[in-house]
């Protein structure tokens, strides 16, 4: 009895929970609005449209200046803090048709345009009737509008091209190919593309980055791509010790690195810990792919790699942790719970929140640990699976 009573208000939590928190956040948005105006709304978006204005007033040199790019946001915004656009020209091309609205316009198309796909996408993963509900009081899917970033954007092409990968391998590796405008998010695709033998997928994806290339440069010139490929080594020497003014902010961000950096750890050791996550990553995947369980874990593998992998991450990033929840989740209330999984997927669905309210208090962040026990769990039905 006892155990049915904590199963029913388990369930009553799920169906309730998540409608009140879109309503609670939509009421504080709302209410910030009223209160205080256009300077609450637009985060790190202000970047994104005043480069593509920077585009269409040939001024597309400074964007890739850091120290001009941070005058001219300075100039247009009144507000002084660092800030650059470390962004391939690829990115631009995605970018480029907001600059035809107005601010505020090009925001909420922005926004609700790359919301809709990410949700779209979760829903498709899990065809339940909360899927939705639970997608937009994700605490991430909060995170990333309050940032107005890419994070959504970025999810959805790798959850849609993983989902069409093998229905219409072209169209997902179209999809992949698009996601290069955020190289770090990509860069396990080849690896799992190669191991999995899925040749048509990574021959497209190839294709369309390359695609994506020579349009920039037909449509931006080649001078874009200089100052970009001449500007690489900065996020480098930001990411180790700050750069012109840079200051990293360790407690947004996270990586193996700038969890250990939190922590203390010195250059070197931070560096050994990530290099090691990186190994890891990549020996993960190739293997998971190579060995091809049901494609949810495949899946779950490679979006959980994909966040562990890079150093330069940031928690409008975890967006992608939502795609893992959702195939693990799925696989659970379809096949059978691991033990102990349904509370790891409650709990990495709410550790955006969490680690952003413990990191500020512990100077500990939490989420490399709650995405290496999520990736264990997938790992272990991974091995029932093989030996069932």
């Amino acid at each position: 009895m006892k155990n049915i009573n904590l199963t029913w208000i388990f369930s009553r939590l799920i169906t309730v929970c998540p409608p009140v928190l879109v309503v609670a956040y939509l009421f504080k948005r709302c209410y910030l609005f009223y209160r205080e105006g256009l300077s609450t709304v637009g985060g790190d978006f202000t970047q994104y449209w005043v480069a593509t204005s920077l585009v269409y007033t040939n001024k597309i040199s400074i964007l890739y200046d850091s120290s001009l790019f941070q005058k001219t946001m300075e100039d247009i915004t009144g507000i002084s803090y660092p800030v650059g656009f470390f962004y391939p020209p690829t990115f631009l091309l995605i970018l480029l048709p907001l600059s035809f609205f107005p601010y505020l316009a090009s925001l909420i198309t922005w926004l609700f345009s790359t919301l809709f796909s990410y949700v779209l996408v979760l829903r498709c993963i899990a065809p339940h009737r909360l899927t939705i509900w639970l997608s937009l009081a994700f605490p991430a899917t909060l995170l990333n509008t309050d940032y107005c970033q890419n994070g959504f954007l970025s999810a959805a092409l790798l959850g849609g091209g993983l989902l069409l990968l093998n229905r219409i391998p072209s169209a997902a590796g179209i999809l992949f190919g698009i996601l290069s405008y955020k190289p770090q998010l990509a860069v396990l695709l080849p690896v799992a593309l190669i191991a999995g033998k899925h040749w048509k997928a990574l021959i497209f994806s190839i294709v369309t980055c390359a695609l994506m290339i020579v349009i920039s440069i037909c449509v931006l010139s080649t001078e874009p791509w200089i100052a970009f490929l001449q500007n690489m080594p900065v996020p480098l020497k930001i990411l180790e010790g700050g750069y012109q003014g840079w200051v990293l902010e360790w407690h947004k961000m996270i990586s193996v690195y700038a969890t250990a950096r939190l922590c203390g750890s010195g250059l070197l050791v931070s560096r050994v810990l990530q290099l090691t996550a990186m190994v890891l990553t990549v020996g993960i995947t190739t293997w998971v792919w190579f060995k091809k369980p049901s494609f949810s874990i495949q899946a779950t593998v490679l979006t959980l790699c994909t966040l562990l992998f890079f150093p330069y991450l940031f928690e409008y990033d975890l967006p992608i942790l939502g795609l893992a929840i959702a195939w693990m989740g799925w696989e659970g209330y379809n096949k059978g719970w691991l033990r102990g999984e349904k509370f790891i997927l409650v709990f990495g669905w709410i550790t955006p929140v969490l680690s952003k309210f413990l990191v500020r208090i512990t100077d500990v962040q939490i989420t490399p640990l709650v995405l290496f026990i999520l990736l264990l769990f997938a790992l272990q039905r991974m091995i029932l699976e093989r030996k069932y």
